[in-house]
């Protein structure tokens, strides 16, 4: 994000399967474990609870959510 971006710049939109790329380049800098096969298979498994922050059209973060019936996870955040 730009230094000087305000909170009021952000936008959420829904995850895009282009949008995996970015995913996995900023789980890779966090030195998570998951592969860019694991981030597709959870964008494929509920891909309307997955999402992209971007400022200026940027992408600037990610959050993924997941249904198990009952219970449910945020993932990749």
């Amino acid at each position: 994000m730009e230094p000087n971006a305000r909170l009021n710049d952000l936008t959420i939109r829904k995850f895009r399967p282009k949008d995996i790329d970015f995913a996995y380049e900023m789980v890779a800098k966090e030195r998570w474990n998951d592969r860019r096969e694991d981030i597709k298979r959870m964008f494929n498994y509920e891909p309307n609870g997955c999402f992209i922050a971007e400022t200026n059209h940027d992408s600037v973060g990610h959050v993924f959510s997941i249904n198990y019936g009952n219970l449910a996870g945020l993932g990749c955040l």
